[in-house]
């Protein structure tokens, strides 16, 4: 089901919004929200060659809210950060996210990453993430 960052759960506009004034932010920063549905088991998954965000199969075919949608991985960015792939999922109840290309796939010109650390600034992140990979590389855990 696809939802605006705009609306709260329950359907009413947020305190968030502001587009009706015109605010460039406001009409930039318009997001579709997919939520998880419950459905398949691929949340996300993650390894050397890629990661993939979504893959659960519908029940049924029919049962798939996008018509001639092809059904696989709701998004996959393989080894190299520069291609990607996206089907409709039962996961998160998605569309394909590239919808006109041929296969669902995709170049990636420019890529943001996110990651929380517990850290309070950059060093500390720093910091912590070069403990683990040495804990890591002496067999410890971390």
């Amino acid at each position: 089901m696809k939802h605006n960052r705009f609306q709260e759960s329950n359907g009413k506009p947020s305190a968030m919004d502001d587009q009706e004034n015109g605010s460039h932010a406001a009409a930039t920063s318009e997001m579709e929200v997919y939520p998880f549905t419950g459905m398949g088991n691929l949340i996300q998954y993650c390894s050397d060659r890629e990661i993939v965000v979504g893959g659960g199969q519908w029940a049924s075919p029919r049962d798939c809210p996008y018509d001639g949608e092809k059904l696989g991985l709701g998004l996959m960015i393989e080894e190299s950060l520069t291609f990607g792939a996206s089907s409709s999922s039962a996961t998160f109840a998605n569309p394909s996210l590239c919808k006109g290309s041929k296969n669902n796939e995709f170049f990636i010109r420019t890529l943001e990453l996110w990651t929380f650390t517990p850290g309070r600034s950059e060093e500390q992140a720093f910091k912590i993430e070069e403990d683990r990979l040495q804990a890591r590389n002496k067999g410890l855990e971390y």
